[in-house]
């Protein structure tokens, strides 16, 4: 199961903090299904109030998401339980009390804002991981690692131990492993041979972090096609771009759910810092993007309307 590593700041006293990434894959598969929720519920109901019921729990697994990855891949504290609560009620609440097209309006413009926040988020998980693993030599040396320190030749089965000997090159490293018994030359041959650093995984060989990109591009054709939909709201053809989008979107993290759990040697994902102050500009850019995307299909309709 690949881990999830959030890193303290310089200076900051904290320790490392690492968890796996079931609560994550988890969230995903919730996601799928709420997805699907979603969409047999806009055959059942078209866009309506009733529909945004069901279509608030598509925005509230987005919105979990992202409150898990900010919490380093895993939560389980009641305020994490109290703030969907809280998304949700009002996100449902608003949509059905505000009169038409305000509704409409607020409940594109709030998935937008979480749409965009899984790109940025994601996109960031992805460039820290692999800046991660460059320091630490590449992929396959960083594996090579994780295995010897859980292997129980390194000092302990923690990944502390991965940094305590990341600056060493590969000799130093099994010089390492060999200083602490004898018998050691056989578990390092068995460790290498078990990560199988030439062969593919599962006729696929997915090297770390490049499985995140099925996550970025996934949530980018998601967010295409909601754009699509917001920008050309007045035009038969705008929904059927923003469903054909989730024919591309959904299947792309579902495989991402099997890549990680079946075609991927056991890695580390690395979160991003998430300061005070990234985080205000993060919000600011999705609460930004969402209100110029929901502008734009205002001026469309006003350009499109014939005139007076």
């Amino acid at each position: 199961m690949t881990g999830i590593v959030t890193l303290p700041r310089l200076s900051s006293g904290e320790r490392i903090k690492e968890v796996t990434s079931t609560q994550f894959n988890t969230f995903i598969l919730y996601y799928i299904y709420a997805t699907w929720l979603a969409v047999v519920g806009f055959f059942l109901f078209d866009i309506s109030k009733v529909w945004s019921v069901v279509g608030a729990m598509h925005n509230l697994l987005e919105v979990a998401l992202l409150v898990g990855l900010h919490s380093g891949g895993q939560t389980t504290n009641v305020r994490f339980a109290l703030y969907l609560f809280t998304y949700v009620f009002l996100v449902v609440v608003a949509s059905i009390y505000l009169p038409w097209p305000v509704d409409a309006v607020f409940f594109r413009w709030q998935g937008l804002c979480s749409d965009y926040g899984l790109i940025i988020m994601f996109s960031r998980m992805y460039s820290t991981t692999k800046a991660q693993l460059e320091i630490s030599g590449g992929a396959d040396v960083h594996d090579q690692r994780i295995a010897i320190v859980q292997s129980g030749i390194a000092c302990s089965n923690n990944i502390a131990s991965i940094y305590s000997i990341q600056n060493q090159s590969n000799g130093d490293l099994d010089t390492h492993a060999h200083s602490n018994n004898a018998a050691n030359n056989n578990t390092v041959d068995a460790i290498n041979n078990e990560l199988d650093l030439e062969n593919p995984v599962w006729s696929s060989k997915w090297e770390n972090p490049r499985q995140l990109l099925f996550l970025i591009v996934a949530a980018i054709v998601h967010t295409f096609g909601n754009d699509f939909a917001t920008i050309f709201s007045t035009q038969p053809y705008a929904n059927g771009v923003f469903l054909a989008s989730y024919g591309i979107t959904f299947p792309l993290y579902a495989y991402y759910l099997y890549v990680d759990t079946h075609a991927l040697r056991q890695s580390k994902i690395y979160m991003p810092q998430f300061a005070a102050l990234k985080n205000f500009t993060v919000t600011c850019y999705c609460i930004a993007l969402a209100t110029f995307t929901v502008r734009l299909g205002f001026l469309y309709i006003q350009l499109s309307s014939p005139p007076q």
